[in-house]
């Protein structure tokens, strides 16, 4: 299972970022909750920025993309934990 894949997120016309119309595109981020997509412009996406969130806010992003995936939380939580046994390194933009 691929989480950071985001075939089925759903494209936005602004960068949540920094709010320019300008090449925004739809990636996945690695956060202490769990994978969340995020439209970001390629600025943005090159220097690694990304929006803050509350925790609230970032916990129904995570279960937004683990919509768009097809997958529950729990099957979240257990991918993620599988990696991080396997001594993959954390990625947090793709």
């Amino acid at each position: 299972m691929d989480l950071l894949d985001t075939s089925a997120c759903p494209a936005h016309r602004i960068c949540e970022r920094c709010q320019s119309s300008v090449d925004p595109a739809v990636a996945a981020v690695d956060t202490p909750l769990g994978v969340l997509c995020v439209a970001l412009c390629a600025d943005c996406r090159r220097q690694r920025r990304r929006p803050s969130w509350s925790g609230t806010n970032a916990a129904l992003r995570v279960l937004q993309h683990c919509r768009h995936l097809g997958i529950d939380r729990s099957t979240m939580s257990a991918w993620r934990a599988q990696q991080a046994t396997a001594g993959l390194p954390e990625v947090w933009f793709r």
